[in-house]
């Protein structure tokens, strides 16, 4: 057998047998309506599993001006996400949102575990339930209506984070309405969305172990600021000031924590991205003013360090 031809099938032997050892993954009994039936959910899972060539082209669309820093990037068709597994959420995710994939579709519901993963991983669907927290989408499952399996597979627990009911349904909502928005104003734009761990606002990163659970004996850690970054380019180059649209606006949503009395604050920041020019529409006296001024490839340096002022 030639070498290349048992390489191939090395590696898709090592696919089913990956799947195989993953295939009872977690489906979450809280779904909402409508949803995929249990029972129809294996070919979704099947097309996260990408082969080699799947994974280098993801990487090519979606990292094209580099790779931020990741131990455990979860590669699909339609975007890229980094997986925080000590907090269990996504550390970061980026796709393309071209303005024809701007389109209605129907929400078909399937939270669930990531195949891709051993269960010990994995965030648990227990970890959301009762907690008071929705599970938020870090890749919106409208802006991946171009196909059903896109739209599925948005639900898998991995891109997850949990967010307060006003944040996720309110300041994040509305901030995704305005990405499709720009998306079919500019023809596409690069989305790149976070979370930030920095509970005692020193603009530096928390140790993981300062980390709230979403409820007692959970996994899943809550961030304390969500961001989105919008790129768009021209001529294939970026960076690229947007103009008057690509504005940082910040929007902190606040409550009491009934159980522990506590302040739950959760930020929404946009960024422009464009180098050299720190004031690009945006206020300098704001405390996260400096963050305006970053790139892609800087990526890693802003979601390890958050708020440090350059």
């Amino acid at each position: 057998m030639p070498v290349r031809s048992a390489i191939r099938s090395l590696g898709a032997l090592l696919l089913v047998l990956l799947f195989a050892a993953t295939s009872a993954a977690e489906y979450c009994k809280t779904q909402g309506s409508p949803r995929v039936p249990k029972s129809e959910i294996e070919p979704y899972d099947r097309r996260a599993l990408l082969s080699k060539d799947e994974i280098l082209d993801a990487e090519e669309k979606y990292l094209r001006w580099g790779r931020p820093e990741c131990p455990r990037i979860l590669f699909h068709k339609e975007y890229v996400l980094c997986y925080d597994l000590p907090r269990r959420v996504a550390k970061w995710a980026i796709y393309r949102l071209e303005a024809k994939d701007v389109v209605p579709g129907e929400r078909l519901n399937a939270f669930r575990s990531d195949p891709r993963l051993p269960e010990d991983q994995n965030p648990a669907c227990d970890d959301y339930r009762g907690s008071g927290y929705d599970r938020g989408h870090l890749v919106p499952r409208s802006d991946m209506n171009r196909s059903r399996y896109a739209v599925v597979n948005t639900f898998f627990l991995t891109n997850m984070s949990p967010q307060l009911p006003n944040v996720n349904q309110g300041a994040w909502a509305r901030l995704e309405d305005l990405v499709r928005l720009w998306a079919k104003r500019y023809g596409a734009v690069h989305v790149i969305s976070g979370t930030i761990f920095d509970d005692d606002d020193d603009r530096r990163p928390d140790p993981v172990s300062w980390a709230e659970p979403t409820k007692e004996g959970a996994d899943v850690r809550v961030p304390s600021h969500f961001y989105k970054i919008i790129l768009r380019e021209q001529g294939g180059e970026l960076p690229v000031n947007p103009g008057e649209a690509l504005r940082e606006g910040v929007a902190r949503e606040r409550r009491d924590d009934a159980a522990g009395n506590q302040l739950v604050a959760a930020s929404v920041r946009l960024h422009a991205a464009v180098t050299g020019a720190r004031g690009a529409g945006v206020d300098a006296e704001d405390s996260h003013a400096s963050e305006a001024s970053i790139s892609f490839s800087s990526m890693s340096k802003f979601a390890h360090t958050c708020c440090t002022s350059s």
